[in-house]
């Protein structure tokens, strides 16, 4: 594959001989790498839980003091 693309294999068997590949790699090409800046980010999702636990409570609170269904006991 390495002939093909005009590229190069690297064979590391051990230790000392991992390390020599990296060194080739590091010397073969330096490019510029733009540093990417993490922007802070608006989270919403407080709101909608918020939103959700309230009309939890007040489903529960509608359903068992002002709509007290009783279930048939038969």
């Amino acid at each position: 594959m390495a002939e093909i693309t005009d590229g190069q294999y690297f064979n590391a068997g051990d230790e000392q001989s991992l390390m020599d590949v990296y060194k080739k790699i590091d010397s073969l090409e330096k490019v510029d790498m733009e540093q990417i800046r993490n922007s802070p980010k608006d989270l919403y999702f407080h709101k909608f839980l918020m939103a959700a636990i309230v009309l939890l409570f007040m489903s529960l609170i509608l359903r068992y003091l002002f709509f007290n269904v009783v279930e048939d006991e038969e």
